[in-house]
């Protein structure tokens, strides 16, 4: 393959069978759970449309729907609102194994909340309000770990 530049030509070698970075068994499955339609259907979108190399994006409105989600598919990360329709989402995070990382997700911004969360095995917390390339950022910190 050829490239031009200011009069200049460069030969770069070609690479058959080419290898992604990543590979399928190295990318991970998040699940959403928020019982807020229009929150939990933004994150899902954000988190798809992202540009990171996910195995695919789940969604739950309740504790019980994450738990067949948990169960059926495994997922490795998951974003956790605190507050789902009442019920107590941190309640969630001691019915999960230890290896999935958690991010909660939260419009509590106490510092009892998020050390309630992290003693119960949360990953990272971040609070509803942030721009969306934080919220990215903290996912992506999350999943890294």
């Amino acid at each position: 393959m050829r490239i031009a530049r200011a009069q200049r030509s460069i030969d770069l070698p070609i690479r058959r069978n080419f290898e992604p970075a990543v590979s399928a068994s190295d990318l991970l499955a998040v699940l959403v759970v928020d019982d807020q339609k229009a929150v939990r259907d933004g994150l899902v979108s954000l988190i798809a449309a992202s540009g990171m190399p996910w195995r695919a994006v789940y969604a739950a409105a309740s504790r019980d729907e994450a738990m067949v989600i948990v169960r059926r598919h495994a997922p490795e990360v998951i974003v956790l609102d605190i507050d789902l329709a009442g019920d107590d989402g941190l309640a969630l995070l001691s019915q999960l194994d230890r290896h999935e990382r958690v991010l909660v997700l939260t419009t509590h911004d106490d510092a009892m909340s998020r050390q309630r969360a992290l003693w119960l095995g949360a990953t990272g917390f971040a609070r509803k309000g942030e721009p969306s390339n934080a919220l990215l950022l903290h996912l992506a910190a999350v999943a890294a770990r």
